[in-house]
Formats: structure tokens, sequence, C-alpha cells
């Protein structure tokens, strides 16, 4: 009976157990840090990616606005003069741009870098704007700037008016 309690209060191997018990710990915590760094290594590639596109997207709209300014009023105001003017009812899905129906070849147009496609949406003689023929009107415009590129999709609208 002496031996079998002499071997309970022997330490021998105490310090053993201590040791495995932290480098147990000591892995979990390495494995955690691996983990979170390759998130945020994927979170940092995502936002440069959803940057880009939406940079892409921005310079195509900001090329349709020059486009615009550079048409004579016969042409803004007939909108099958250019395939990238659309009236409302031109578009299959108006309500939702991101809608790849709506940047077909026939109504939409690459920018000059390949990277983004853009497209008008004729709103018409702004509300307000003078009725009188002899006058300039006021038109109203959405123009609309698409980039999908990088496993991602960013959409760009603004509000345009211009005077003819």
């Amino acid at each position: 009976m002496n031996n079998a309690l002499a071997i309970l209060k022997n330490n021998d191997g105490s310090v053993l157990a201590a040791v495995i018990l932290i480098l147990a710990l000591l892995t979990l915590i390495a494995f955690t840090s691996i983990d979170r760094s390759n998130t945020e290594v994927i979170t940092a590639g995502n936002e440069v990616a959803f940057k880009q596109n939406v940079f892409n997207a921005e310079s195509a709209v900001v090329e349709n606005v020059h486009r615009i300014n550079d048409a004579g009023s016969d042409q803004i105001r007939d909108s099958a003069s250019f395939q990238w003017l659309n009236d409302q009812a031109d578009l299959p899905d108006v309500d939702d741009m991101q809608n790849t129906i709506n940047w077909t070849d026939t109504n939409s147009q690459a920018d000059i870098s390949g990277n983004a496609r853009f497209l008008t949406v004729t709103e018409g003689v702004t509300q307000g704007s003078s009725l009188d023929l002899s006058r300039p009107q006021i038109r109203s415009f959405s123009i609309y700037g698409q980039c999908r590129k990088s496993s991602g999709l960013s959409t760009v609208r603004i509000g345009y008016r211009k005077a003819f």
C-alpha cells in the first residue's frame, strides 16, 4: 500500500504535462492568428477590387458626360442617334440597373479602356423648364457606368441636365 501512495505523491512528469498544456495553448493561438491574417488579406484584396470597379464605373460615367456635351442637340433629342442613349422604354428592366439584361451591346457601350460600360437614360424635358420653343429647354438624363471585374460589380449613377 505504501508503494501505491508513493507513486501518487511522486511529482516526476508534472512539468512535462504542464509544458504539453502550454504548447497546445500556444499552437491554438498560432492557428487562430494565421486564420485571422488570411481573412484580413482576403478582405483587403476585395476592397482593392471594389475600389477599382467603382473608379472604372465612375470614369465611364465621366466619358459619357463628355460625349453628351460633344453631341449636337438634334442627336441628343433622338435617342436612336447613339447606342448608349436610351429612352426608359428601351431598357428591359429600368428599375434594376445592375441587371445584366440592361447592359447589352445594343443599349450600352464600352468605355475607352474597355474595363467598364456606360449608358444614358433620357428623362425628357425637366419639370419647370420653359415650354417656349424659341428658348432653350433643359433636359434631364440619368447616366450609368458599370464595371464587372475581379468577381465584383459596381454601378454608378449620376443625374445630369443640359440646356438645348
